[in-house]
Parts: C-alpha cells; structure tokens; sequence
C-alpha cells in the first residue's frame, strides 16, 4: 500500500467511528429497554475510545481530526432506520455485516 492510500484508510477509519458513534448513541435515544440503551452507549462508547486512539497518529501525519458532520449525520439516520427494526433485527444485521469483515483478518 502506498502512503497517500494508507493515509486515506486512516482518515477513512476515522470517520466511520464517528459515524458509527451517531449511530449507536441514535439506538440508545431510541431503546426503551434498559439492557438494551446500556449495549448501545457501551458500543458508542468503543467508538470514541476508537476514534481517540487514532488521533495521534492522523496529527503526526498532518490528517484533520475534526469529524466529518456528514459522516455523523448519516450515522443518526442509519440509527433512525434501524431503530424502527427492534432491537434483535438490528443485531441480526450487525451479526450479517461484521461477520465477513472479520474473516478477513484472521
């Protein structure tokens, strides 16, 4: 991978944990059941712990830290849309989605 690319998938990272952080904090605002908003703030949570590990390295490469406010606003409507499926849909699909992506890092 050259520079420029591994530059890029940094920043990329970095973006989808805020996304991914709008979406789960979206989920908790909607969850009534209290098993249920402590998962999602505990997964936003991991988001942002994520997304601050990444800081160092994207300021010694001169990459901006500020969140994309797109990425977080598609992140709140993925949480909207998803909030209306209930929760075990939800992790249905999480469980559809990140299966394969973690295949390809054994």
């Amino acid at each position: 991978m050259d520079r420029a690319t591994y530059l890029k998938e940094i920043e990329t990272a970095y973006q989808a944990e805020a996304r991914g952080e709008a979406t789960f904090s979206n989920l908790a605002d909607h969850a009534t059941n209290p098993d249920e908003i402590a998962i999602w703030r505990m997964l936003a949570r991991v988001e942002v712990t994520t997304r601050a590990r990444l800081v160092p390295l994207m300021e010694r490469h001169g990459i901006e830290t500020t969140p994309d406010e797109k990425q977080r606003r598609l992140g709140r409507e993925r949480g909207e849309k998803r909030a209306a499926a209930g929760f075990a849909a939800i992790v249905e699909s999480m469980t559809e989605t990140l299966l394969p992506l973690s295949l390809i890092h054994i």
